[in-house]
């Protein structure tokens, strides 16, 4: 993922690990299981989802700065299982 402002970021539901920070391996205290990262340019997650979600409940995804959340910086997702 990528943000133009620095922000941390959160899905509900589950946990991912960082892959790299900018193109650069995460810091040792990155690395595990987590379910907020802190983004300051572009992040990618690996993300685990151990069950699927449904579309009365599905998956949410957002930034936990008071300031985008004001402004609906949330989203929501839906995983189907595999076949």
């Amino acid at each position: 993922m990528r943000a133009d402002r620095p922000q941390s970021f959160h899905i509900e539901g589950v946990m991912f690990q960082i892959r790299n920070v900018n193109g650069s391996s995460p810091f040792p205290e990155d690395r595990g299981w987590k379910d907020t990262v802190w983004v300051d340019g572009q992040v990618e997650l690996l993300v685990y989802y151990a069950q699927p979600s449904w579309p009365h409940f599905p998956f949410q995804y957002l930034s936990q700065t008071l300031e985008l959340a004001d402004r609906g910086s949330i989203g929501q997702m839906l995983v189907n299982p595999a076949p």
